[in-house]
């Protein structure tokens, strides 16, 4: 049998005490500021909800004006809509074109004049004539109409 020194137990009992009290404290500091900080969140979050009468009116303005907002947008983007319609038929017309002709000797058609925009023409006087539209992308004419008499 060995024998031990009596100051051999004490000093391992010291420590191991003294390595489960570091432990424990280091548990007590974490428990501590989740706890503090728990209650420094609720009361932050108690305090964001009673929001003071000025406050509450700045809100309800900036609603209203958020909702005039939306309801101008979309206004807006109806009207977008329609000029981009609008627009779109408008270069549709001088995408294609008209030819003129005129009605000459031994009533023989000739082309007399070609607009570059889809157009109906109308007639003045007592020329005669006809018209027919043209479509360079296809390189078709339509058939030959009659113009409109003023």
């Amino acid at each position: 049998m060995s024998e031990t020194n009596p100051s051999q137990h004490t000093n391992a009992a010291y420590a191991a005490g003294a390595t489960a009290g570091k432990h424990k404290s280091i548990f007590g500091f974490v428990v501590g500021a989740v706890v503090a900080s728990a209650f420094w969140l609720a009361f932050n979050t108690m305090n964001a909800r009673k929001l003071s009468q000025s406050d509450q009116g700045t809100l309800q303005s900036m609603r209203q004006t958020l909702s005039r907002l939306q309801s101008e947008n979309s206004q807006l983007s109806a009207e977008n809509q329609n000029l981009k319609a609008r627009v779109n038929t408008c270069e549709a017309k001088f995408a294609r074109g008209t030819f003129i002709y005129d009605i000459g000797l031994l009533n023989m058609e000739t082309r007399v004049w070609y607009i570059p925009a889809d157009i109906d023409p109308v007639a003045i006087g007592t020329k005669r004539g006809s018209y027919s539209h043209f479509d360079p992308k296809a390189q078709t004419e339509t058939v030959h109409l009659q113009p409109k008499t003023q």
